[in-house]
């Protein structure tokens, strides 16, 4: 499947969702309230956080499985690289099933601090997250194998339907009950049954798989590459999403959608970088291994390719950000959002880029350099964004997050250049 063809479909597993839920939300707010929905929208972030929390064992099953297949190894060898990285990824998620069921009170007080009568919702609803982590662990792992071999059709006939249950399943039981535990138990299930689904048709386009052994230098191969990996894995969506429990904490949960629905909106753009890098890290790891100067062509035309596309929608955005808001939502909604959200597409934008960066220094088989830029940010984020968030409120929060996002856009886009003088 040529390259084109490939990102084409990631494009359309990605943005076919994102209309069901530019439905959905105005829907969600209407039926459950700003604090419910802004409760809502933290499951979402704590589910979208532990599904690239695998140690990066999915990436690195994906750079594993394509260099066998580009290297020809036997059907055999490949097998036991495949349920090797399906037994590690499975085991990472049990210590945070763990973690969260013993520390969901925790949680409740002193992270989401929600009004006294959502406490024991939420408290049931992050019970419920806790068991789907492994489940959804389990999905990344047959994703990442079915990626390496380039099958992103059958990556996308299972991502399109889970995806619009993420927005439909919440719209239909809204119209039942406003309980947000209600809604997660719904989540959880849809995820257990798309387990299921992406084992299965796995099978059928691989069905050595049953024949494979664990391997344990598959194991420590798939942990070395994916150690690095996990560092990035772990700080970057942490600093993803503490912004929005820097503003529960600090203004209350109340406010928390003002900021969150936006970001959701906003961050919707990250369908073109998203289809773009999970295509090109196996193209690029096929090209250094037959032939690097095609690999840093390659980046570079995507780099550009990303950028053309997403900087009149960033123009276009902070235009007419208002007039969208309030037409989709309500006036006053948009009075208290629209200037968050021209802040965060700028940081989307500068964010995107970073992503093409970060797929070419990985696939390279250097994931220490983006983990390594990851560490050094870390406490200068946390100590501006308390100090935003204090002074300026959400509009600072968004601020902050924006800013972090160029000193990383700049950061990669340098070590990736000198990566790419290398060759």
């Amino acid at each position: 499947m040529s390259i084109k063809k490939s990102i084409s479909l990631n494009l359309v597993g990605l943005i076919l969702p994102l209309l069901v839920g530019v439905f959905a939300i105005p829907v969600l707010i209407n039926r459950l309230g700003v604090e419910r929905f802004g409760i809502l929208t933290l499951a979402w972030a704590i589910v979208g956080y532990f599904s690239i929390f695998d140690f990066g064992i999915g990436r690195a099953l994906t750079k594993d499985i394509s260099n066998a297949i580009s290297r020809k190894w036997s059907e055999s060898d490949i097998s036991d690289l495949a349920i090797t990285g399906v037994c590690v990824i499975a085991s990472v998620g049990l210590p945070f099933l763990l973690l969260i069921s013993f520390s969901f009170r925790w949680i409740t007080t002193s992270l989401i601090n929600p009004s006294v009568e959502l406490a024991l919702d939420v408290e049931r609803s992050l019970l419920m997250l806790a068991f789907s982590i492994p489940l959804t662990l389990i999905s990344n792992g047959f994703r990442g194998i079915q990626e390496g071999m380039q099958r992103f059709d059958v990556v996308n006939a299972i991502r399109i339907p889970q995806s619009v249950l993420n927005y439909l399943l919440p719209m239909l039981v809204s119209g039942i009950s406003d309980s947000v535990a209600l809604i997660v138990m719904s989540l959880v299930f849809s995820r257990l049954i798309f387990v299921f689904i992406s084992g299965f048709s796995f099978i059928l386009i691989f069905r050595a798989f049953f024949k494979g052994r664990f391997r344990k230098v598959h194991a420590i191969s798939l942990l070395k590459y994916g150690g690095w990996l996990s560092v990035s894995n772990f700080i970057a969506p942490a600093m993803l999403y503490m912004d929005r429990f820097f503003i529960t904490s600090i203004s209350g949960a109340s406010l928390v959608a003002y900021y969150t629905t936006p970001f959701e909106m906003a961050t919707k753009l990250w369908v073109v970088p998203n289809a773009v890098v999970g295509v090109l890290f196996p193209a690029l790891i096929r090209d250094f291994n037959k032939d690097p100067t095609a690999a840093s062509a390659l980046y570079k035309r995507a780099y550009v390719a990303v950028a053309v596309i997403l900087f009149p929608i960033l123009v276009s955005t902070i235009l007419f950000s208002e007039r969208i808001l309030a037409v989709w939502i309500s006036q006053e909604f948009a009075n208290n959002s629209y200037v968050i959200m021209d802040v965060l597409v700028l940081g989307v934008l500068l964010n995107s880029l970073a992503q093409v960066s970060a797929g070419f220094i990985q696939a390279n088989g250097r994931p220490d350099l983006t983990a390594k830029v990851n560490l050094l940010e870390v406490l200068p984020y946390i100590g501006y964004l308390y100090f935003f968030c204090i002074q300026y409120g959400v509009v600072g929060v968004a601020f902050s997050w924006a800013l972090r996002a160029g000193v990383n856009c700049v950061c990669l886009y340098e070590i990736g250049r000198k990566v790419g003088r290398k060759i």
